[in-house]
């Protein structure tokens, strides 16, 4: 095997795994939401995904199970640990984000990391002495 080839495997191999991290990272994003009834009330549904950081220092990861008047009612628990269901009095809110998948970051990271693989796979064929 030639030292081109070998040369373009890892590269191929580090750009693949950069790509992929990426398109993760793009799916994600992070919006403020005030901290009172009618705001949290307009902008948060049940089964919404908060980050939530309290007076005292405190941070929260919550599923939304319930938004009533006076606090937010959420699960602690992730798709790997086992939370507990904990009321959040709105008073103690120092700092609340909503966390969603942004769908137009999604599709450029997802297009992005098409046209990469697509490029590297030309190269690689090019190295390889592969003609068109």
């Amino acid at each position: 095997m030639s030292k081109a080839i070998v040369i373009f495997r890892q590269m191929s191999f580090r750009a693949t795994v950069l790509a992929a991290c990426f398109a993760l990272a793009g799916c994600i994003a992070h919006r403020s939401v005030e901290s009172t009834h009618e705001t949290i009330a307009a902008e948060v549904q049940p089964g919404d995904r908060l980050e939530i950081e309290l007076q005292n220092g405190q941070k929260l990861n919550l599923r939304v199970i319930e938004i009533l008047d006076t606090e937010l009612v959420g699960d602690t628990s992730t798709d790997i640990t086992r939370g507990e269901v904990v009321t959040v009095p709105y008073e103690d809110i120092q700092q609340l984000e909503r966390i969603f998948v942004d769908h137009k970051k999604t599709l450029i990271a997802a297009g992005g990391t098409a046209v990469s693989i697509v490029v590297l796979m030309i190269v690689g064929l090019l190295l390889a002495g592969a003609t068109f």
